[in-house]
């Protein structure tokens, strides 16, 4: 849960997803089309950049609260988003995640994966795996 205004806690996914800017594009009258490769990303591109900025903030507290408890110093951000939307978002979470307070280990480094829109199916393919071996 993270809180970035007044209205109380809220799951990070109610913010940093897709389903989220598509609410988002909804309440203001501007998502005619649920298939998200078919939308006018020229015609939102206001409520995409205030939507990447609270993804970033959302992704930030919840990046600090976790690494904080499992110590990773890694965490990779990946989108099924175009390169350019995920490149300003881990470039925000970074801008994000260095206003709040360092910690005496510091911040994870944050970087971009590699997979774009393959990494979901990827990362399901590897649950089976994790859940053998490790």
């Amino acid at each position: 849960l993270v809180q970035l205004d007044s209205n109380g806690p809220a799951q990070v996914h109610s913010i940093a997803s897709l389903w989220a800017l598509a609410q988002r594009l909804k309440a203001a009258g501007k998502l005619h089309d649920t298939a998200w490769p078919l939308w006018d990303w020229s015609a939102i591109a206001d409520d995409v950049d205030s939507w990447i900025d609270d993804c970033a903030k959302a992704l930030a507290i919840s990046i600090f609260n976790t690494t904080r408890v499992v110590e990773s110093p890694l965490v990779i951000i990946d989108t099924v988003l175009s390169r350019d939307i995920t490149e300003r978002l881990t470039a925000r979470v970074i801008v994000e995640l260095d206003a709040l307070p360092v910690p005496k280990v510091g911040h994870p480094e944050v970087r971009i994966g590699q997979h774009g829109a393959m990494a979901p199916a990827i990362g399901a393919a590897e649950l089976p795996l994790f859940g053998r071996y490790f």
